[in-house]
């Protein structure tokens, strides 16, 4: 029988079904990046590690941008990174970037 990687028990193990489905996720979010680039939007994901005293353990936030142009007060016109999203796992970032690409696919086909 073949044993985790993670765990050194059976071929059944949840934590390495876990880490498969986490890798399954990370390269849809990829080819997600790469699709909306396609369609001409500019994106970008940032991390940001807190501590959760409630969790007792470090906590990931996700952080979903779009660069968009923006006025000034003094009229001219940027541009500048604007919070699409920010989530604290990678399946609703995942969700999240599905309605945004479902969004600017309707833009384009509407």
């Amino acid at each position: 029988m073949i044993s985790c990687i993670v765990c050194k028990e059976n071929a059944k193990c949840v934590k390495d079904k876990e880490s498969v489905r986490k890798m399954n996720i990370q390269g849809t979010i990829n080819k997600l990046l790469i699709g909306i680039k396609q369609k001409g939007r500019n994106v970008k994901l940032d991390t940001k590690m807190y501590y959760s005293e409630r969790a007792n353990k470090y906590i990931t936030k996700y952080l979903f941008y779009e660069k968009q142009k923006v006025e000034n007060p003094d009229g001219e016109e940027t541009e500048k990174w604007v919070e699409i999203d920010s989530c604290y796992g990678r399946a609703k970032l995942l969700k999240s970037m599905v309605n945004y690409y479902n969004k600017i696919e309707g833009e384009a086909n509407g």
